[in-house]
């Protein structure tokens, strides 16, 4: 948990750290903005809502099974771990290097995917719990 936790903050703080590099003016990672960190906030706690309904179904397995295929069906909890830290602080690097007409629309699109798992893993009963 306190590594999950570590890595959020990093992933938090990838802006900042973008923003000390040398990377000329129109390229790689440029012109991050108040709404990026917004959005890049949303993927995240997002992220961090599925993490944590996906734990909970991992302790009910007559009743759910994991349909991710990078997880497998039943995976273990330091799997699971290991795969959303590396999912957000890899979400939040590739949203800091990409150019602004191409970050926009990666962080919308995962927004929708993860809202889309979120919203289905609660209708079919997947709690959340920390």
């Amino acid at each position: 948990m306190r590594t999950l936790a570590l890595l959020l903050l990093a992933a938090l703080a990838a802006p900042t750290w973008a923003q000390g590099l040398s990377l000329p003016a129109a390229t790689w990672g440029s012109n991050w903005t108040t709404a990026d960190t917004l959005r890049q906030a949303a993927v995240t706690a997002l992220l961090v809502v599925d993490w944590q309904q996906t734990r909970w179904a991992m302790e009910h397995p007559s009743k759910y099974r994991e349909i991710n295929s990078a997880l497998g069906e039943s995976p273990s909890t330091g799997r699971l771990n290991n795969y959303t830290a590396i999912s957000i602080v890899g979400h939040a690097a590739v949203s800091v290097l990409l150019p602004t007409e191409w970050r926009h629309g990666w962080q919308y699109v995962w927004i929708g995917i993860e809202a889309h798992t979120v919203y289905r893993n609660h209708k079919v009963g997947v709690r959340m719990e920390f």
